[in-house]
């Protein structure tokens, strides 16, 4: 027993030095920490700092910071090479020739990876003398996109003035959120890359004085500083451009004053009468006397005249004018459209197209809604053929969205080819206004323009931006053609719709809208093939149903389900495998009372549409989809399938073995 307890104790004690053991193990490693962690060596924050001398008093100077770190001496007006900070804070001085001007009184902390510009200012209005220095982080924002970027730094040292610098000319688009103070610098603005035009101007109590109109070139992804400076005391400001990815000695880039100050403008008449337009300050003329639905060519025009922005009135014969104003670019094209309205006429500006990425190969739109008085509306693309696709088919982009009168969306980039399309109201019920299809092209930009005739309908127009002068016809109407998959099977039917949808893959009870031209159009799914008879005022729908050993196709044309507030339109198609007649009541009594049951639908054959029943009022319960001959139930389904002033097609699908279901249409 004494030897049992002696070998627990032994056991036990053994732990204390097992411990230690570790714990020394432990400790050996905390001393041995990697040194440049906790002090990290000079030169390894990953930071670059460089100075620019914005004093005018003709003093080289340099930046010193620790460990003997500092930039070359630099003239005023200069900016130098970016040297690395040596640690990730330190103190920082400024030095001339006389000593040391400025020394700060606290670390500044650099964060790794990134620039810094420290700008050395003097004193305001008239004093060349050292003032100020200010240490500003130059890096980018991050974007998902490759814009330039561009800020603004005010170091003209006048304390009354204050810059205002804009992309474009002066009645243009404003760098930063309001006019910068002396010593203010802005936040980055995204900006297209490539050559840009900016206007500069400064305002002192309340007189504006203009730098005038400039080019530069930005790459993409790259920010850069505009600097308002002064090269002599009692000087005009002058402009410096820096690339702050530049960390040589030379990070500046030229700032070019624009000698050619001019845009494009045309006229777009789709008015009945003839129109004319002109700058109405320069009396320039863009357009006169252009007939009824033709386009002019691009006429010249002065640009960044005036610090206000350029107002255009547009005249037609009968003596309708309409005035509105933009603010023209250099070298930008502008589109005037004239449509006429309630007793007058209106002018819509289409202004230039935005720059655009990874649109290569691609077609770009945007529509403008010219239609007075008819509330807004939606303009789609329907189903076509999509090889970016994994199933070869796109069921459609929506291209305008809740546009009101005059407005213009935003461009959207699509693949080229055939597009079709459909006008709808914005509100609901929803209410197809307009159905067409069209051609675009890869490589250009269109404008879709609708518009409405004397006796209410509308009507598509379209043109590129690069469309020569003359007539323009609106787009041909199209047929309205929707195809369903009602095969009950988990592999996709291969299918093709005319022109439109090629080998497309449609998966059970999904659905596919398109635009196609009216005449005989041939349809085929898996193994079935079907050509139906499409007309511009009908809607067709064509069905997939599993009967025979590949399926079969059937069709049903009719006139377009009402869509009427506060009831419903529906009708049932009968696209089983194995049911002959199918009957839809509004009770459970036709299994064995059929003669008592509330009959809606009666009697629907296989490859058949039932006559329209309109549910006046909206009602609680369940529609019951019987077999008409056995009685047997097939499938119930709510009677609110959706909200009133919509309307419906049923399509009961499914066999016996598997069961049977009912894919829900909305109508248009």
């Amino acid at each position: 027993m004494n030897n049992n307890l002696h070998q627990k104790q032994t056991r036990v004690n053994r732990y204390p030095a097992l411990l230690a053991a570790v714990l020394a193990v432990v400790l050996t490693g905390c001393m041995q920490e990697d040194p440049n962690i906790l002090n990290p060596p000079a030169g390894a924050s990953e930071s670059v700092v460089r100075l620019l001398n914005l004093v005018p008093d003709g003093k080289p100077r340099k930046l010193v910071m620790e460990q003997g770190y500092q930039t070359a001496s630099t003239l005023p007006g200069s900016v130098s090479a970016a040297v690395t900070a040596p640690t990730d804070s330190g103190y920082i001085e400024i030095v001339s020739d006389a000593g040391t001007e400025y020394k700060s009184q606290h670390r500044i902390r650099f964060v790794r990876n990134s620039t810094y510009d420290v700008l050395v200012l003097s004193k305001a209005n008239g004093n060349p003398g050292f003032d100020t220095v200010i240490v500003s982080n130059a890096n980018k924002v991050l974007t998902t996109v490759p814009t330039s970027q561009l800020r603004v730094i005010n170091a003209f040292p006048d304390s009354n003035a204050v810059a205002d610098v804009r992309l474009g000319c002066l009645n243009g688009v404003p760098i930063s959120s309001q006019p910068l103070p002396y010593r203010g610098v802005s936040l980055y603005r995204e900006v297209a890359p490539g050559t840009v035009v900016i206007s500069a101007q400064t305002m002192r109590a309340g007189t504006l004085s203009s730098m005038g109109t400039f080019e530069v070139k930005l790459d993409e992804r790259t920010p850069y500083s505009l600097i308002l400076y002064q090269t002599e005391a009692g000087g005009e400001p002058q402009l410096m451009l820096i690339n702050e990815d530049d960390h040589t000695a030379t990070p500046t880039r030229n700032v070019q004053p624009v000698t050619e100050r001019s845009a494009f403008v045309r006229l777009c008449n789709l008015t009945g009468q003839l129109a004319s337009a002109e700058l109405s300050q320069l009396g320039a003329p863009v357009a006169a006397n252009i007939p009824a639905h033709t386009i002019a060519p691009y006429i010249s025009v002065p640009s960044c005249v005036h610090t206000n922005a350029d107002v255009i009135t547009l005249t037609l014969a009968n003596g309708l004018s309409d005035t509105d104003s933009t603010a023209i670019e250099i070298q930008k094209n502008y589109t005037l459209i004239a449509i006429e309205k309630d007793n007058g006429v209106e002018q819509i500006i289409v202004p230039p197209l935005p720059v655009l990425y990874q649109t290569d190969g691609q077609a770009i739109l945007r529509v403008v809604n010219g239609v007075p008085g008819s509330g807004r509306i939606t303009v789609s693309s329907g189903a076509r053929t999509s090889s970016s696709n994994v199933s070869n088919v796109s069921s459609g982009v929506t291209l305008a969205t809740n546009i009101g009168f005059t407005e213009i969306t935003q461009p959207v980039v699509l693949a080229p080819g055939v597009l079709p399309l459909t006008v709808t109201t914005a509100s609901t019920p929803t209410t197809i206004l307009n159905i067409g299809k069209t051609t675009i092209e890869p490589g250009k930009s269109y404008t879709m323009v609708i518009t409405q005739r004397p006796d209410a309908t509308l009507e598509v127009f379209m043109f590129s931006d690069d469309q020569a002068e003359g007539s323009l016809s609106p787009l041909p109407n199209a047929a309205f053609l929707r195809f369903v998959n009602a095969v009950p099977a988990s592999t996709p039917a291969i299918t093709t719709i005319g022109s439109m949808v090629e080998n497309g893959a449609v998966f059970f009870r999904n659905s596919l809208a398109t635009s196609v031209d009216a005449g005989q159009v041939r349809i085929s799914a898996g193994g079935a093939s079907h050509t139906v008879a499409t007309s511009t005022p009908m809607r067709t729908l064509v069905v997939y149903a599993p009967r025979g050993d590949q399926g079969t196709l059937f069709s049903v044309t009719s006139p377009p389900l009402r869509q009427i507030a506060r009831q419903s339109d529906r009708r049932t198609i009968n696209a089983t495998a194995d049911v002959d007649f199918i009957t839809v009541t509004y009770d459970t009594l036709y299994s064995q009372y059929p003669d008592s049951s509330y009959k809606i639908m009666a009697n629907i054959p296989f490859g058949e549409t039932s006559d329209v029943y309109v549910l006046s009022s909206d009602r609680r319960g369940s529609m019951y989809f019987y077999d008409s001959q056995s009685r047997k139930l097939l499938f119930t389904l709510p009677i609110n399938i959706g909200p009133m002033g919509n309307s419906y097609s049923m399509i009961v699908a499914g066999r016996k073995e598997i069961g049977y279901e009912v894919i829900v249409l909305q109508e248009f």
